[in-house]
């Protein structure tokens, strides 16, 4: 009796571990994707000579995405230089824990 007791504890905390891991890879893949969208947000609009359609675009996309994307573009009085700022919200989640935390990235474009 006592051992059915003792395997039924331990499947109950190797599942408890199993499913607190997978929600912890998750957030951190999630977290990753963010990062890597941005990269390439950020890419496109420099590709593009930080032209503002370009980045409205890339906006709308992100918020298709389930992100919410922020761009300021600068451009020197004589328009030769031109550079900006992204800003990437998006939301972690750990469903096992039911844990939901809103992030930001972000970069210099």
């Amino acid at each position: 009796m006592e051992s059915i007791v003792k395997a039924f504890l331990g499947t109950f905390f190797i599942l408890l571990i199993s499913f607190l891991g997978l929600g912890l890879i998750s957030a951190s893949i999630s977290m990753r994707n963010a990062q890597c969208y941005a990269s390439t947000v950020a890419t496109e609009i420099r590709s593009s000579n930080y032209m503002e359609s370009t980045a409205a675009l890339c906006e709308e996309e992100a918020k298709e995405n389930g992100y919410v994307l922020t761009t300021e573009i600068h451009k020197s009085n004589d328009g030769g230089t031109k550079y900006g700022n992204l800003s990437l919200d998006y939301e972690i989640k750990v469903p096992f824990l039911n844990i939901v935390e809103n992030r930001k990235i972000v970069m210099g474009i």
